[in-house]
């Protein structure tokens, strides 16, 4: 079995800020997500969890495929899988399907206005998240 390792970025740390604040279940949801893609990050996390369009703006403006998988009937994470040994996660975010632009009718400017700021994340390991995310919401 290969090491899996997680990675975040500034969008991360700002989505989860607003949408993990005094929600416990969306939390254990994401502790879950993460748990499955550690022991095979491969495994589909659920019935949702999939690539987006090739031709969608998230898809060409990532240099590594783009997924995401419903946490909840709202909330999606929005994650990429490359290398081996060890496999790297970078977790984008977790965004409402109004703010990425996926709600019941497509919205491409909001789709694009997404891709571009995943575009330009830096990267560290997840293991500075919570603190980080902590210190971003005091910073508000």
């Amino acid at each position: 079995m290969s090491k899996v390792k997680f990675q975040i970025c500034p969008l991360w740390n700002e989505t989860a800020a607003v949408l993990l604040l005094n929600n416990k279940k969306l939390a254990e949801r994401i502790k879950l997500f993460r748990e499955v893609k550690a022991a095979n990050p491969t495994a589909r996390f659920g019935g949702s969890d999939s690539m987006f369009n090739g031709k969608a703006p998230i898809a060409k403006a990532l240099s590594e495929r783009a997924w995401h998988a419903h946490l909840t009937q709202d909330i999606s994470i929005v994650y990429s899988v490359s290398s081996r040994d060890p496999t790297i996660i970078k977790l984008y975010g977790i965004f409402r399907h109004k703010d990425l632009g996926t709600g019941d009718t497509d919205n491409i400017r909001k789709q694009q206005s997404v891709a571009d700021r995943m575009k330009g994340q830096t990267w560290n390991d997840s293991v500075l998240e919570n603190k980080k995310r902590r210190a971003y919401v005091r910073k508000k």
